[in-house]
């Protein structure tokens, strides 16, 4: 009796820790309604590579989706193999936003085919 209450309670807990990693491998796709409080919350944008502006520490991407007129893509690296006019999913934190400009704090980009 003892042993099957402790099974069920390492069960139930192993469920919750999957619910939790599960909710944050997919964030949810950025929304055009952003408040103060999406800040600092990570997001997936979709969007056409318009301009990127490498630096020794940072790459700046800026994408156009069917949602915002621009985003601003902030990577902190200077690996990027991406050109102008690729399909790109990006990953990452939201970091400022306004109703002409967003920013994105990068984490992974994925490049769509």
């Amino acid at each position: 009796m003892k042993t099957s209450k402790i099974l069920f309670i390492v069960s139930l807990i192993g469920v919750i820790i999957l619910l939790i990693l599960v909710k944050n491998l997919n964030p949810p796709m950025l929304e055009q309604n952003l408040t103060a409080l999406d800040l600092g919350k990570t997001y997936s944008i979709e969007g056409k590579i318009q301009k990127i502006t490498l630096s020794s520490k940072v790459t700046s991407i800026t994408i156009k989706n069917k949602n915002y007129s621009e985003i601003e893509i902030l990577a902190f690296t200077d690996q990027i193999n991406l050109t102008k006019n690729q399909d790109i999913m990006v990953k990452g934190r939201l970091d400022s936003y306004n109703k002409n400009k967003t920013t994105i704090i990068a984490n992974k980009i994925e490049l769509l085919q």
